[in-house]
């Protein structure tokens, strides 16, 4: 008795040694990420990226380090970490959208109400950010909740929030393919720049609500231990915010659940067998009927954004369909493929991403032609085969990836496609052990799950490290990472890098000059810029009207008493940006010295015309 009192005790000791040691693993891990960050300690994030690799081997292979019970622990600390190491490269914001996210919210604090927008006319991305809460009400009240400046909460409170998805992903992987499977799955999104923890995913506030409530709203649906009044009562609640934090997963969840509806029909008529609905027609007249009373009645913008373009898709569907441009992929498709890097890391880079993607593949077309292979439910099958005909759609339909964006649509359906990596990887792994082994017999003793796993996690983590910008810095290669390569990005020759960085990625000078031309013109004047300036600095912190900025052009004749503002990449580049690239600036603005200087702090200039 006294023995096995002993020995249960040392094995809390040693449990206790062991979480305690990740804990402060872990946490050491999250403050590289941080500091390194704050203080562009590109040493610190380089540790930080050689830890997380470290950790994710260790809890692939060895169990008596980390057991599966600490992987979700693993999980929230190293995407909390990957998150925040570019999050907080800079203290202000960064990428594209964001600024007029940030730009409704200002206007929804200064009016301390929240208005719908009515009826408008054409594309305006204001008016649909103005329809939902989650980048008007909820940061208002998260601001004042917390004591925090609004760009503070931006640049710390959605990053927070999107370090929850993973750990929802991995427990729905992990009802479906097992614990293992979902960690390597989960580990997938985690790793991808384009879907996780770049700029452009980090830059879109109101996605990163979206997919928490739509992944959890999917979950919810193809459950079916929850009690029916529960799961109605839940699903009412996350679809209820979704309609009124995002449109378009609104209206993808839409598709996913009419497609989850008709799937056991098809199924009936293909395969001759049933399949009990997790969805009844109740609950889907009911969602349905949500969303279009939202958007019909309270913001009308989304709903009749959509119209609109799938009016363009069907219209435009046999002038466009040869056309590559019309899918999109012109100028979006180096994110998630490097195709224009030639050297030999670009080389070796490109091919690890198309094995990535050749994983897939095949696990989806396995999941298609032998279903049986995967132990997986009938309603996960149908969310996969529906997020595969997302992208295909994309490749095959014209017109039709514009609606959002490619790499949008990719960030969504890898939610549900990961758990195919995984698969995909262990039935080619399994392939070449048979193949190999009618060969060299004594193949016949390699285990096909150890041997698939080592393949599917050296694959993972080679990839990471490509992504993360890690290879290309020790390397000296392209300057792939804002984190990792701002320096080199700010110094080097090439001058498409140059003005993509500062398209995405402004300083201090930049901020401060918008801030104080928002002082000085005061609340008529009109203001010309270049296009990015236009919809970021001059949105975001100068708070000006669209109506009160003219954008530069090739025939700009400034207009008297009205201000110019020219910011880096006018000042330093000697380029104006236009919607579809840039002109030069002594072109656009040959008689800009007649003009008064008023404002010059080395970056910004701002002229007034007299």
């Amino acid at each position: 008795m006294r023995r096995k009192e002993s020995a249960n005790i040392f094995l809390n000791l040693k449990i206790e040694r062991t979480l305690i040691s990740l804990l402060l693993a872990l946490i050491a891990v999250l403050i590289l990420s941080v500091i390194g960050a704050l203080y562009k300690n590109v040493p610190l994030l380089l540790t930080m990226i050689i830890c997380v690799s470290i950790l994710m081997m260790i809890s692939i292979f060895s169990e008596r380090w980390i057991s599966t019970k600490l992987q979700p622990l693993v999980i929230s600390f190293c995407s909390a970490a990957l998150l925040f190491h570019t999050a907080l490269i800079s203290k202000h914001l960064l990428g594209v959208d964001i600024f007029l996210e940030f730009y409704v919210f200002r206007q929804t604090e200064a009016r301390a109400a929240w208005i719908p927008p009515g009826s408008v006319v054409g594309y305006s991305l204001i008016a649909n950010l103005n329809s939902i809460l989650s980048t008007t009400i909820l940061p208002v009240v998260g601001t004042k909740v917390l004591g925090i400046e609004g760009e503070t909460f931006f640049k710390l409170f959605y990053p927070a929030i999107f370090s929850i998805v993973p750990l929802a992903l991995f427990k729905m992987y992990q009802q479906q393919f097992g614990t293992k499977n979902a960690f390597l799955s989960t580990l997938l999104y985690v790793s991808l720049p384009t879907a996780f923890y770049g700029i452009e995913p980090l830059a879109l506030c109101r996605q990163i609500i979206g997919i928490l409530l739509f992944v959890l709203s999917l979950i919810l649906i193809i459950e079916r231990k929850i009690a029916p009044l529960k799961k109605k009562a839940l699903l009412f609640l996350f679809v209820s915010s979704l309609v009124t934090s995002y449109y378009s997963l609104t209206f993808l969840l839409m598709f996913f659940m009419v497609f989850l509806y008709f799937a056991p029909y098809v199924a009936l008529l293909l395969k001759r067998k049933s399949y009990r609905h997790t969805l009844n027609l109740a609950t889907l007249v009911m969602v349905v009927t949500l969303i279009f009373a939202w958007y019909i009645h309270v913001a009308s913008p989304p709903l009749n954004n959509l119209v609109s373009s799938l009016n363009r898709i069907v219209s435009m569907f046999t002038i466009d369909f040869g056309k590559p441009e019309s899918r999109g992929f012109v100028g979006v498709v180096s994110s998630l493929n490097p195709f224009d890097i030639r050297s030999p890391v670009g080389l070796i880079h490109k091919i690890l991403i198309y094995i990535q993607f050749l994983f897939i593949g095949l696990g989806v077309m396995v999941l298609i032609i032998k279903p049986e292979m995967f132990d997986v439910s009938f309603e996960y099958k149908q969310i996969s085969l529906a997020s595969a005909s997302l992208l295909l759609s994309c490749i095959l339909v014209p017109n039709f990836s514009l609606t959002l964006n490619p790499t949008r649509f990719y960030a969504i359906a890898i939610l549900f496609l990961a758990p195919m990596f995984t698969l995909g990887g262990l039935f080619l792994a399994s392939l070449v052990v048979d193949c190999v082994s009618h060969v060299f017999h004594s193949f016949k003793r390699v285990n096909k799950r150890k041997f698939g796993t080592c393949i599917v996690t050296f694959v993972l983590i080679a990839t990471f490290l490509f992504q993360s910008g890690f290879v290309n810095y020790i390397t000296n290669d392209y300057p792939w990472s804002y984190s990792l390569d701002l320096y080199r990005k700010e110094k080097t020759n090439d001058l498409s890098i140059k003005t993509t960085t500062h398209s995405l990625y402004f300083m201090d000078q930049e901020i401060c000059s918008s801030k104080w031309l928002a002082k000085t013109a005061g609340v008529n004047l009109k203001v010309y810029a270049d296009w990015n300036s236009h919809y970021s600095v001059l949105k975001s912190y100068g708070l000006f009207e669209d109506n009160r900025i003219v954008d530069i052009t090739n025939r700009t004749m400034p207009e008297l008493h009205t201000y110019i503002y020219l910011k880096y990449i006018t000042t330093q580049l000697g380029l104006i940006s236009i919607p579809n690239g840039y002109l030069n600036y002594s072109d656009a603005l040959p008689n800009i010295t007649s003009f008064n200087q008023i404002y010059s702090n080395g970056i910004s200039d701002i002229y007034f015309v007299p």
